[in-house]
């Protein structure tokens, strides 16, 4: 009698294995939105921490960095570097044209970038590749004839380190630069606050804008900002590479909130919150503005006793309205010594008429009457009797002429307090 075969092997029918592929992907899904939002959030937190940074190192650069081209500290921003170098570029994450960024010194470079800060409005002036921008910024605040100018480029990190190590010793990684996408974070300045000088103050105010999506000021940020470090978040948007090309155009305005930080003006965007729909309210930037608020209107100066106005325009007493380093409208009085190279007059448009040439008559002098300098000849030498307008008056001498020449001036360190009317010669006191 045979015996029926039977099949021993088992295993899972294709039912069987498309359930259990359902309850994995199932159990698995919520794990890779976690693994993706974790990751996420790194990069977020990553590009803040390097924002923070940056602003920090920005900071110091400004109130006590060694100036490598001055050989001095001062206050004073670096220059922004070209965005689109390449990494081979020996100026590469360096200061534009060695950090000579005075509009002058910009317009002298081989390949010039001509910018008339006098005209209102001043379009852009860039780059061929808009890796370092001129543009016109909202106020005027060293004085000049028109807006003063924002400088838009990168962070110039490798002058920053030198300096930054030189003055701390301890080192700094260049890749900071870089936001959580791998993106060069972008780097405006207010031009008043680049340029090389020794009387900035702590308390100078900038010339950026920020404001929210609601198109209000941020906190603290009344078109006085002065710098902004941009990073332009995951979607790159007008980000540079770290080699220095562009990844995603700017786009404009219209179609995305955050295309207001990249297209190269002197307004910036700061949202509130982070929107993420594909419409105009679109944003998802991060940067940091930095301005000061003033302590107060003066300022110590070292360890000298003395002090000095942070005020960089015209001072009134009794004004309002004042048209001179210094308007008084009533009387002064000085017990001590009170000093100026002249004193006017006012017309009725309150410019100075009819002045008097104080330094004329101190010191060494240089007021004098013909014929009283060698060779003089003593039949004809006239003499002063007197001073009017800072100019002399002159006469012939009561007396018969002599070969003696008067002097007409005081020994140094003397000034003149009245005039010998017989001889014409100053009487001098110290």
């Amino acid at each position: 009698m045979s015996t029926p075969a039977v099949n021993l092997r088992t295993g899972f029918t294709l039912i069987e294995m498309a359930i259990v592929i359902t309850i994995i992907g199932v159990l698995t899904l919520p794990l890779l939105v976690l693994y993706k939002s974790m990751t996420e959030n790194k990069l977020q937190e990553d590009t803040k921490a390097r924002l923070k940074n940056m602003n920090s190192l920005m900071t110091a650069s400004f109130e006590s960095q060694y100036d490598m081209l001055t050989g001095k500290s001062t206050y004073h921003y670096p220059c922004p570097s070209d965005r689109a170098l390449s990494p081979t570029d020996p100026n590469y994450r360096r200061q534009f044209n060695n950090g000579l960024c005075s509009l002058a010194q910009l317009a002298a470079m081989p390949a010039p970038l001509v910018y008339v800060q006098s005209m209102t409005p001043q379009p852009p002036v860039c780059t061929p590749n808009f890796g370092f921008c001129i543009v016109q910024g909202n106020d005027d605040k060293d004085g000049d004839p028109g807006l003063d100018p924002i400088l838009i480029g990168g962070i110039p990190i490798r002058d920053l380190l030198k300096a930054y190590v030189d003055a701390k010793g301890d080192p700094f990684p260049e890749s900071y630069v870089l936001d959580g996408w791998g993106s060069n974070f972008d780097f405006a300045v207010s031009y008043n606050l680049v340029t090389y000088s020794d009387t900035y103050s702590k308390n100078d105010k900038g010339v950026i804008s920020v404001t929210d999506e609601n198109n209000q000021n941020t906190a603290g940020i009344n078109d006085d900002a002065h710098y902004v470090i941009v990073s332009h978040g995951p979607d790159r948007k007008g980000a540079y590479s770290a080699s220095g090309a562009i990844t995603v155009n700017c786009g404009t305005a219209a179609t995305a909130l955050d295309s207001n930080n990249c297209d190269n003006d002197s307004r910036f965007r700061s949202a509130l919150g982070r929107f993420d729909a594909k419409l105009p309210t679109f944003f998802d930037d991060y940067l940091v503005a930095y301005t000061r608020r003033e302590t107060g209107i003066w300022e110590a100066v070292g360890s000298t006793g003395s002090i000095h106005n942070l005020n960089k325009k015209n001072v009134g007493i009794g004004t309002a309205t004042p048209t001179a380093k210094l308007e008084v409208n009533g009387d002064i009085r000085a017990d001590y010594d009170a000093r100026a190279s002249a004193i006017c007059k006012k017309d009725a448009s309150g410019n100075p008429v009819d002045c008097f040439n104080i330094e004329a008559i101190t010191g060494s002098g240089i007021i004098e009457c013909p014929n009283t300098t060698a060779p003089a000849d003593p039949a004809t030498y006239t003499i002063m009797r007197g001073i009017t307008n800072g100019r002399a008056i002159c006469a012939a001498p009561p007396t018969a002429a002599t070969t003696a020449k008067p002097s007409t001036s005081c020994p140094a360190g003397q000034f003149i307090s009245s005039i010998n009317l017989a001889t014409g010669i100053p009487i001098c006191i110290n």
